[in-house]
């Protein structure tokens, strides 16, 4: 069954079994090639997560299938509302489900590894917080991932990203270990910008 036509039963109220189950298969192909990419890229480390990819990437959706009373998929639908499934293609409607499936992936590994490790999460958490307050950069979204960039200068998208060895090595060159989270973003920027 196209997209199209899952959202629109989706989105009229009540929907059969059939076409929530359809729906849910649909969601965790694409949240199961997410946690793959993930894994084949070394970004989901599996000491962290005992079960096989199927289970974290139904894991990691689960909650976008809750449903009110009368069976309606309440987030689904609120998501789908503000889109005019008559304006709208098939490659477009799927592109919007794949942002907010790729999305909901990020939010619960994150949340994943804030419940497995609490220091990991914490630092995690911290570094979300200086992207967001000192704004030396800028969340960007590459190949379904949400990484940072530094702001005011080009990107460089075009080319692979940073290895996490020549990553970490320039960084134990510039930090001493008691940076706190802020300071090593601004030393980080700078190497990026470099």
């Amino acid at each position: 069954m196209e997209i199209k036509q899952l959202i629109t039963d989706l989105r009229s109220g009540n929907p059969a079994p059939r076409i929530v189950n359809e729906f849910v298969f649909v969601c965790r192909k694409i949240a199961l090639v997410q946690v793959k990419r993930k894994l084949s890229s070394g970004r989901l480390h599996t000491e962290f997560f005992k079960s096989p990819p199927d289970d974290i990437a139904l894991d990691c959706i689960a909650d976008l299938f809750q449903q009110d009373n009368s069976g309606n998929l309440i987030q689904i639908k609120t998501y789908f509302e503000s889109l005019s499934l008559d304006n709208i293609s098939e490659k477009d409607l799927l592109t919007h489900l794949r942002r907010l499936v790729f999305a909901r992936v990020n939010q619960s590994i994150f949340r994943m590894y804030n419940e497995a490790d609490p220091s990991l999460g914490k630092i995690l958490r911290n570094i979300k917080y200086a992207v967001q307050t000192l704004n030396n950069f800028k969340e960007i979204e590459r190949f379904g991932e949400q990484c940072v960039a530094p702001c005011s200068c080009e990107t460089l998208e075009h080319l692979p990203e940073v290895e996490a060895n020549d990553l970490e090595r320039e960084l134990r060159q510039c930090a001493n270990g008691s940076e706190h989270i802020p300071a090593l973003m601004a030393k980080l920027s700078v190497y990026l910008r470099g």
